[in-house]
């Protein structure tokens, strides 16, 4: 199998969080924004092309040696520590971020 089938097949995998009414990720913020995701297409799954995979891909690499780094440094940080923010009754926004210190989030 040639490598860019590799990738495409990782970064399509049906692993990954479950769409929910009213419940949004804030990754998905910016694409709902700028009209990519709409009520009518927001349950469809879209595949991720080459130029999305290699770029998920290489952030998940980085985001995974920087964890190693702070790890061996014995950095106070929390790493992907899952916050829900309620909005309103129906709307609940999740955020997840990669690194989370007391003085900033990264």
């Amino acid at each position: 199998m040639k490598l860019n089938k590799m990738l495409l097949s990782f970064a399509n995998r049906e692993e990954g969080h479950v769409k929910k009414k009213g419940v949004y990720w804030s990754s998905e913020i910016y694409a709902i924004s700028k009209g990519y995701i709409t009520p009518e297409n927001y349950f469809e799954k879209k595949d991720i092309d080459l130029y999305g995979a290699e770029n998920i891909i290489l952030g998940c690499a980085i985001e995974e040696y920087f964890n190693k780094i702070f790890s061996h440094n014995k950095a106070n940080c929390e790493y992907q520590s899952r916050k829900e923010i309620k909005i309103s009754d129906d709307i609940v926004l999740v955020v997840k971020p990669d690194f989370n210190f007391k003085s900033c989030i990264l």
